[in-house]
């Protein structure tokens, strides 16, 4: 069943367990019909590109006692993490390292409920042939606390390059607002079981591509979206 969002016309509501096949969730109400379809198109566009897909769901919130322009801090971090992995390649091939290209393909959606300042749900795609893992993960610091998954080893980022693909994550959003490397890893939150790899031609990977899509569908729901401010609330990747 769909209707129309009672806050924002243009958008219509998706009210059962089903959508094109796919099952998603709806634990905490109804989901945005069209913001579905652009995160499956970002998805297809993915796998298109890299057969093999490493993802990884994410939740980044913002420090305390800091005013920023919502409407690029997203762009920012895309941007710099862009950069850390292009450099990333460069760097391996210069050693002799054979390496395959990753495109950095994106879905984010900005949130707010009763806290001060909203937060971001995101999902990443890399190409699994790049990034097979995301790494350890550094040291909580700063404001915030990121506990992920305990089975994920943890040690610090000081100041030195980047060394995998989740501390290229921390330092992204450090950057991008504007804070050291170490103190943004605390704003960085990797939930239990954030990493899913795709592998389109294998017996199990239509299973997987539906897995996948069930999770970000989480990220489309209606429930704690802002309207009527004048920025976007989403994003995805174009092609």
């Amino acid at each position: 069943m769909i209707n129309r969002h009672p806050l924002n016309t243009n958008l219509s509501l998706h009210h059962t367990g089903s959508w094109h096949g796919y099952e998603v969730q709806l634990q905490h109400g109804p989901l945005v019909h069209e913001y579905l379809y652009r995160f499956k198109e970002t998805l297809d566009w993915s796998l298109s590109e890299h057969p093999r897909t490493l993802a990884v769901r994410l939740d980044l919130r913002l420090p305390e006692r800091h005013h920023f322009q919502l409407e690029f801090v997203m762009g920012r971090f895309i941007s710099s993490l862009r950069e850390q992995v292009k450099a990333d390649v460069n760097r391996r091939r210069s050693e002799g390292k054979r390496v395959h290209d990753t495109a950095v393909r994106y879905i984010w959606v900005r949130e707010q409920d009763s806290s001060d300042q909203p937060h971001f749900h995101v999902c990443l795609f890399f190409n699994k042939d790049t990034y097979r893992q995301l790494g350890s993960l550094p040291s909580a610091k700063g404001e915030g606390a990121a506990m992920p998954d305990p089975d994920v080893p943890r040690d610090s980022l000081a100041d030195r390059p980047a060394k995998n693909l989740a501390e290229r994550i921390v330092k992204a959003w450090s950057r991008a607002v504007g804070l050291g490397p170490d103190e943004g890893s605390g704003l960085v939150h990797f939930p239990y079981s954030c990493v899913y790899r795709v592998n389109v031609g294998s017996a199990g990977g239509e299973a997987e591509v539906a897995g996948l899509f069930s999770r970000i569908s989480y990220l489309a729901k209606a429930k704690t979206k802002q309207y009527g401010m004048g920025i976007r609330h989403f994003g995805t990747s174009r092609r």
